[in-house]
C-alpha cells in the first residue's frame, strides 16, 4: 500500500517509522512529517513506547536428558511469562564478512514472552521487547527452546542453523552430554533476567583472514544528535583488502554540479549505487544509479545485521588527496527516510568529520532541549581505515557535516554512506 502511495506521488504519503522482521506481525507505524518520524523513532529507540507482538513458535521436544533445564517445563503453562537478555550487539551466524569483536560487555536487550496458547504443532505468544535489536524476538524464542515457526536461521538454543548463510561457521551454543553445572543456567526464571546459555553471539566475521582487534562501541550524543562510533570495525589487512577491491570495481567519476547558476567539479570521485528504482539528487545533480559490487553488496550485508535496516542505497566517495573535500551539508533529501540511519564507512587516510548546529534547521517542532549554537560547539571526530560511524535519528534534522581539506595529506581515503531511499 505504501508503495502504491509512492508511485502515485500522493501528497503527504505516510512512510514507516520502523520496520517488522520476518517471521513477526504487528502494527507499522507510519507517520507523513519528517520531524514526526524522528521523534516517534526517538520514542521507540529510547524505550518509552512499549512494543508488543504475536508470534507462532515451534513447539520445545518434551523432554531432555537434563530435566531441570527442559525448556518445554518452562513452557509448560499458558499464560505464564518468563524475560530473557542478551548483549545489544549479539549477531546470528556470520555472514561472509569478519568484524573486529568487542572488548567489553555490551548494553543487554530484554525481551518478554507471555504464553498464550498452546497446540500440537505451533504455540502462540506474545512477546514483548524494550528493546530494538537486530532479530531480537527470533534470538530470544530460539533461546527458550521455541524457534519462531518456520524459522531458517536460528535453532534451539539462539544459534545459526548449519548453512543458513553463506561462508559460515557454525557455533555451538549448548554444550554436549549432561553438565548440569552449565546447562543450568539455561533455565529460565519467571520474570527475571536470565542471559542465553551461550553468552555473546558470534558477530559476522570475513571469510578471508584478517586481523582482528577489539573495538568497543562509542556512544556521541549532544541536543539533537546520536552518533555510534566504532573503531577499527574492520580489521586492517580486511580493510586493505576491501579498498583495493572497490577500487578496482566501481566505475568511479567526477560530476559537476550547479551552485548559484555556475557548474564546478565536485572535488572528489563519486558513484551512486541503489536497488533499481532508488534514485538520489542533489545539487541538481541527477545521480546514475550503478549495480551493487561484490564488495559493497558485502558489507551492505553486515551492516545490515547490524542496524537492523534494509539499506537500499550507497553513495560512494573517493577522495584522492587532501585537496579533495566536503563542504557543510546535511542528508536530508525528501527521497531519503528520515527515521533511518546513515551508516559510514572509511577505508585509507584517516580524514576529521566535523560536525556543528545547523544555522536554519528545517525541523518544523521545537528544537531539542539544550539545542543552539551557544551550547553545541562544533567538533571534530576522526575517522581511521575501518571505522564505522552511524548517523541516527534525527542527527540530520539539526546538524551538518563537512570533510575538510588538508592540504598537507598526499593519501587516499574512500568512504561508504550506506542509505535508505523510500
Amino acid at each position: 500500500m505504501l508503495g502504491q502511495l509512492k508511485r502515485q506521488r500522493v501528497a503527504g504519503s505516510p512512510r514507516p517509522v520502523h520496520r517488522l522482521g520476518r517471521f513477526t506481525s504487528g502494527l507499522l507505524l507510519c507517520a507523513r512529517r519528517p520531524a514526526t518520524r524522528a521523534w516517534l523513532s526517538g520514542l521507540l529507540r529510547m524505550g518509552h513506547c512499549r512494543k508488543a507482538y504475536r508470534a507462532l513458535l515451534q513447539p520445545p521436544p518434551p523432554a531432555r536428558p537434563c530435566g531441570s533445564c527442559n525448556p518445554a517445563r518452562a513452557w509448560r503453562s499458558p499464560r505464564r511469562s518468563a524475560a530473557t537478555t542478551t548483549p545489544a550487539s549479539a549477531r546470528s551466524g556470520p555472514p561472509p564478512l569478519r568484524l573486529a569483536r568487542p572488548a567489553a560487555p555490551p548494553p543487554q536487550a530484554r525481551s518478554e514472552l507471555t504464553l498464550l496458547q498452546r497446540g500440537q504443532t505451533a504455540w502462540l505468544a506474545e512477546v514483548t521487547i524494550a528493546t530494538g535489536r537486530p532479530h531480537q524476538i527470533r534470538i530470544h524464542t530460539a533461546a527458550a527452546g521455541a524457534p519462531l515457526l518456520g524459522d531458517p536461521l536460528y535453532a534451539p538454543g539462539g544459534c545459526a542453523q548449519a548453512g543458513a548463510l553463506p561462508g559460515m561457521a557454525v557455533t555451538t551454543c549448548m554444550p554436549t552430554g549432561c553438565n548440569c553445572r552449565v546447562r543450568r543456567a539455561t533455565c529460565w526464571r519467571w520474570r527475571r533476567h536470565c542471559p542465553i546459555p551461550c553468552g555473546p553471539m558470534p558477530m559476522a566475521e570475513f571469510q578471508a583472514s584478517g586481523v582482528d582487534s577489539g573495538v568497543v562501541e562509542q556512544r556521541l550524543q549532544r541536543p539533537g544528535l546520536h552518533l555510534r562510533h566504532w573503531p577499527a570495525w574492520l580489521a586492517t589487512q580486511r580493510a586493505d583488502a576491501l579498498a583495493r577491491q572497490l577500487r578496482a570495481e566501481v566505475p568511479w567519476k567526477q560530476e559537476a554540479i550547479t551552485l548559484y547558476g555556475r557548474r564546478h567539479l565536485l572535488p572528489r570521485l563519486t558513484c551512486w549505487m541503489a536497488d533499481p528504482g532508488c534514485g538520489y539528487r542533489y545539487s541538481g545533480l541527477e545521480n546514475v544509479l550503478e549495480p551493487w559490487s561484490p564488495a559493497a553488496a558485502q558489507l551492505r550485508q553486515a551492516l545490515q545485521e547490524l542496524s537492523g535496516w534494509r539499506f537500499n542505497s550507497l553513495l560512494l566517495n573517493r577522495y584522492r588527496d587532501g585537496r579533495d573535500a566536503m563542504g557543510w551539508h546535511a542528508d536530508d533529501e525528501p527521497e531519503l527516510n528520515p527515521a533511518a540511519p546513515i551508516a559510514s564507512l572509511s577505508f585509507g587516510a584517516s580524514r576529521d568529520f566535523r560536525l556543528r548546529p545547523r544555522p536554519s534547521p528545517r525541523a518544523s517542532g521545537p528544537p531539542p532541549e539544550g539545542y543552539g549554537a551557544a551550547t553545541c560547539a562544533p567538533f571534530n571526530v576522526p575517522l581511521a581505515n575501518g571505522d564505522l560511524l552511524l548517523m541516527e535519528a534525527p542527527t540530520q534534522l539539526w546538524w551538518q557535516h563537512a570533510v575538510p581539506r588538508r592540504l598537507r595529506l598526499q593519501q587516499e581515503r574512500l568512504n561508504l554512506t550506506f542509505r535508505v531511499v523510500g
